[in-house]
């Protein structure tokens, strides 16, 4: 009987973890940061002066959080079916969300790309698209920018199990 018990418990275990990675729920990414960077500007979709964990800056300046993310096969088939991929930048600073910026890909940019970005999958298995957002700095502190997919779950950065959170401290420049 209590072998019976056991097997029940075991194979209802195994249909709900089945029914999870159908789902998508265990791997939930439909794509993944490849490179990002805060920087003070952006020219031929590259970050221009890369900064890293602080920077002095005078009252009204601009900050970018610029990204590249690589998606796939079932990417693509996400923009087939809707004409564009929701990707949102949220800016924070401590616990407090500044910001949220749509970064995607735009029905506009997936008529453009759509054939290129159909031959990088065919060709290399995924494609690479770079984007960015930017705020004027108001208030001096520390910021955050998480990124997040249309399915509101955090796009994680490649070959990490864990949410990406780039951090940098700004100070006013004197």
């Amino acid at each position: 009987m209590r072998n019976i018990h056991f097997q029940t418990k075991a194979m209802l275990f195994m249909g709900v973890f089945i029914i999870f990675f159908a789902n998508g729920v265990v791997n939930a990414q439909e794509i993944e940061i490849t490179r990002a960077d805060f920087c003070l500007g952006i020219k031929d979709r590259e970050p221009l002066n890369i900064v890293r964990d602080s920077i002095r800056l005078p009252a009204n300046s601009e900050l970018f959080f610029w990204m590249e993310f690589q998606g796939g096969q079932k990417t693509i088939q996400t923009l087939e079916a809707t004409g564009q991929l929701l990707v949102r930048h949220q800016w924070r600073r401590g616990i407090m969300v500044t910001d949220t910026i749509e970064v995607g890909i735009t029905v506009d940019k997936w008529l453009e790309n759509r054939d290129a970005m159909r031959a990088q999958v065919r060709e290399k298995g995924f494609f690479a698209y770079r984007t960015y957002s930017y705020k004027a700095i108001w208030e001096y502190d520390t910021y955050t920018v998480i990124t997040w997919d249309g399915k509101d779950n955090a796009v994680y950065q490649i070959g990490s199990d864990r949410m990406f959170k780039p951090k940098i401290s700004l100070e006013k420049e004197e």
